[in-house]
């Protein structure tokens, strides 16, 4: 981009330059790392906005996937309930955090499908997930995440929906799942120990 005759950075290098710097500095405010923008963005604004955007997504994306790890983290370390933190009073915050779930859907729809076939030829391991699948069906999950999305577009938002109790059944739902895994790991354990 040429701004008056001079060179500056396009949008893509001032947004890898300024989440070097968040990456180097995590402690960064949002204030000191709009003073990195305007710095690297001179007098244009058009340049300024078009990197806010980017900058916007890239945030959003690296929060969506903190917030993935910790459901991924909470489920390794078997935490039970989830309860609401100041961070929920933000919208913004509520939105990642279902398109997080969401994500974390989608991997687990995936995954059993992959098991589905995996398991139909193995009669123990075929009940085992036949079992599962009578009491938790996927239905659980979407319900819980459009009480969620629905919840979410209350203004103001107060947890009368049941913000907190739906976050809670999805994430025993994505629980329940792991124990089916660890069940049929344990078919294969024993198996392989009465072939030793």
């Amino acid at each position: 981009i040429f701004l008056e005759g001079i060179y500056t950075l396009s949008v893509d290098e001032i947004v890898d330059k300024v989440l070097q710097r968040k990456k180097e500095d995590p402690t960064l405010s949002t204030d000191a790392l709009l003073e990195i923008v305007k710095s690297l963005t001179g007098n244009s604004k058009t340049l300024r906005n078009a990197v806010g955007e980017k900058l916007h997504a890239a945030f959003l994306e690296d929060l969506i996937e903190s917030m993935v790890a910790d459901v991924d983290r909470r489920l390794k370390d078997g935490i039970g309930k989830f309860s609401l933190t100041d961070d929920f009073t933000d919208e913004g915050y509520r939105s990642a955090f279902i398109t997080a779930l969401e994500r974390k859907n989608e991997g687990l729809n995936r995954d059993l499908e992959t098991m589905r076939t995996e398991v139909s030829t193995d009669t123990e391991k075929n009940e085992l997930f036949e079992r599962y699948e009578k009491m938790h069906s996927e239905n659980i999950r979407t319900v819980a995440l459009k009480k969620m999305t629905d919840a979410n577009k209350k203004n103001p938002f107060t947890d009368t929906e049941g913000f907190e109790e739906n976050i809670n059944i999805f994430i025993a739902e994505l629980a329940e799942f792991s124990n089916l895994q660890t069940d049929v790991a344990k078919v294969n354990e024993r198996r392989s120990v009465a072939r030793k």
